[in-house]
């Protein structure tokens, strides 16, 4: 199966999946030497019902708020 495409990173390989989501290693593009390493969370949109969307739009909010050393930091969503 083909990685997904998302403009400004390149996919390195799928880490992980759940049931409505697969999650990837990537780097993310920059006009920097070193590439940032970042996990994407790709959400299969057809598999959600609408509690499911409210749950993803609860969780973004939250993650958009959190800041600390132990939680991984949500840098952007499309």
């Amino acid at each position: 199966m083909a990685l997904p495409n998302v403009a400004g990173y390149v996919f390195d390989s799928k880490v992980g999946s759940g049931t409505f989501a697969d999650v990837y290693k990537a780097f993310k593009n920059s006009h920097l030497s070193s590439k940032q390493v970042v996990a994407i969370k790709c959400i299969s949109k057809k598999k959600l019902s609408s509690t499911a969307v409210d749950n993803i739009v609860t969780e973004i909010k939250l993650l958009k708020l959190l800041k600390h050393p132990h939680i991984v930091e949500m840098l952007d969503f499309q």
